[in-house]
């Protein structure tokens, strides 16, 4: 619910390409990247980020299968991330060493590690909770009280809060250390510039405002952007991830993905009754595969028979998996 954001404008040519479920986003990237070194793009010249590590490391895997070259050809494959600390100065990342003198110096007990995707903290002591609002008031661009207000207010103190994000920042400039908010934050300070003729940029409904700076400081260097994503499988606005700036993206070309290899007809039907429901997202049209498939509504886990098959299982939060495993 609620006002869009200002529409999200990048630099040059711009190309959104939206993917649902199982539609081959990542392999249409990668085709787009074919046709690109076929053009005569030196590889070293496109530049291709993404989230996660994973989503990463398979985009480089397959690139360098596909066109038999080096990992080193493709320099520009990498996180957010990764991309941004090759341009920042090196400083050693916080690690939970770092955390557990944090801790002692302040009083504040911590009981979970940062992610070493994006440092975000899982954990539920005081600690966590405080280093997450730090978090999220910084990726999302956002006045610390103001995330207070809107997530904060009747688990911590605001006190508690300032105090804590005061000591970090003390704690890393005294001992020369940064987190991974800081990579983002200095790569959009220091605005570098890199030899690059396309950008293309995958999973981008999971990408925090802090994040789309970085993307757009990276689309004034090229000619071309490519944006790859999915609104409707945004899952972690919970930690900062904008799926309206995907939405809202000033673009040229609109290419939606329509096949999916992934989803069975019922799945479908289902699937799509319920995401149109949601008002604000890009409107996509897409088609199953070719199976029928099945939904099956049990009241408890017990009552599933975990034979030899393989299962995933999804969960809301964690701990509703313990019975799972207990089970099985």
């Amino acid at each position: 619910s609620g006002a869009f954001l200002m529409v999200n404008e990048l630099t040059g040519a711009v190309e959104r390409i939206s993917g649902p479920p199982g539609t081959g986003k990542t392999t249409t990237l990668i085709n787009e990247v074919e046709s690109l070194i076929g053009s005569g793009v030196p590889p070293d010249r496109i530049v291709y980020t993404t989230f996660s590590r994973a989503g990463a490391g398979e985009a480089v895997t397959r690139a360098m299968k596909r066109f038999s070259m080096e990992r080193s050809r493709f320099k520009w494959f990498r996180t957010l991330h990764s991309l941004c600390y090759r341009f920042v100065q090196r400083t050693p990342v916080m690690n939970n060493g770092d955390l557990r003198r944090l801790a002692i110096a302040t009083g504040i007990k911590f009981t979970s590690a940062s992610a070493s995707e994006d440092g975000t903290f899982y954990g539920k002591s005081k600690g966590d909770i405080l280093m997450n609002l730090i978090h999220l008031s910084r990726v999302t661009q956002t006045p610390l009280l103001e995330v207070w207000n809107q997530r904060g207010v009747g688990v911590v103190t605001y006190h508690e809060l300032e105090y804590l994000a005061k000591a970090l920042s003390s704690y890393k400039t005294d001992n020369s250390k940064q987190d991974y908010t800081d990579m983002l934050e200095r790569f959009v300070e220091l605005a570098p510039h890199i030899e690059a003729d396309v950008l293309v940029v995958d999973e981008a409904q999971d990408l925090s405002p802090l994040q789309w700076s970085v993307v757009r400081h990276l689309s004034t260097l090229v000619k071309k952007t490519i944006v790859a994503g999915d609104d409707d499988q945004c899952i972690h606005e919970w930690n900062g991830a904008s799926a309206a700036h995907f939405i809202s993206l000033k673009h040229e070309t609109d290419r939606v993905l329509g096949q999916s290899y992934r989803i069975p007809k019922i799945i479908h039907e289902h699937a799509v009754d319920l995401i149109t429901r949601i008002k604000q997202r890009v409107p996509k049209d897409y088609r199953p595969r070719d199976e029928e498939g099945e939904i099956r509504r049990i009241g408890h886990v017990a009552h599933v028979k975990f034979n030899d098959e393989t299962w995933l299982i999804l969960a809301r939060h964690t701990w509703l998996l313990e019975d799972c495993v207990a089970e099985a």
